[in-house]
């Protein structure tokens, strides 16, 4: 996951910090409001953009972490001028560019620039134990929630889907974020889910009947080859890993 914003946001902010560290903020300093585009509030992105905020926050600078819908709203904000800056993922950033994947026909975000590598993502498929979901392919007729439009997420859940060839029609798809998918997975109206970024299974989310969900291994074949040629944008620093589901046991 890297952090975003344009070449004119990256100047500005800057000279703001320049000049802070220069001549120290004078009483009187006009305040300057810098906003980082997060992620759901109840994922990853969002506590992380918080955390931020508050480091770089000054007298003068205010900056504040933003919830939305991830990683593509997060680009699209910061062309639109919704926010100064954002999280996102290499592949989007890297569309974004340049005009391919899921911006291809529009115009190319030549002003876009990553001004960090805060850690890598893997995408993970949470399903039940016991539902025979040995592959992704097996997801064709179950309800998954594939996360928001707007959200690097379903992005990544489409291009896994497809590789395996299920399409969203082959599926009953839910638009959930992390928070009410676990909880529909809990009480038997979900049976998988794509997240991205890191599942901690120590999470209150995960307590069933008073019990931590345990995880267990479910076997996978290997990656079709057209993964393999996903697109990897700047600041990517991790290589595609073979998409395995994740069994859970009551």
């Amino acid at each position: 996951m890297t952090g975003v914003m344009t070449r004119r946001d990256v100047l500005a902010l800057g000279a703001s910090l320049s000049a802070l560290g220069l001549a120290g903020a004078p009483a009187t300093a006009q305040q300057r409001f810098f906003r980082i585009g997060t992620g759901g509030t109840g994922g990853t992105y969002y506590p992380v953009g918080g955390m931020i905020a508050n480091a770089i926050s000054t007298p003068t600078i205010n900056v504040s972490a933003v919830a939305t819908n991830g990683a593509v709203a997060n680009v699209n904000g910061i062309v639109g001028g919704s926010m100064e800056s954002g999280f996102s993922q290499a592949d989007v950033n890297a569309w974004a560019y340049t005009a391919t994947g899921i911006y291809q026909g529009k115009p190319k975000v030549e002003e876009l620039r990553a001004i960090a590598n805060l850690y890598p993502e893997s995408v993970h498929v949470v399903v039940k134990k016991g539902a025979g979901i040995k592959s992704l392919a097996d997801l064709k007729g179950k309800r998954v929630s594939i996360d928001e439009p707007g959200s690097g997420t379903i992005v990544n859940a489409r291009a896994l889907l497809a590789a395996y060839g299920v399409g969203e029609k082959d599926i009953r798809p839910e638009y959930l974020k992390q928070v009410q998918s676990a909880e529909k997975f809990k009480d038997g109206t979900l049976d998988a889910y794509f997240q991205g970024g890191v599942v901690d299974f120590n999470h209150p989310d995960w307590f069933v009947d008073g019990q931590v969900a345990v995880t267990r291994p479910v076997s996978c074949p290997p990656p079709p080859a057209c993964l393999s040629r996903t697109a990897r944008g700047p600041g990517s620093t991790s290589r595609p890993a073979s998409p395995c589901s994740v069994g859970i046991s009551k």
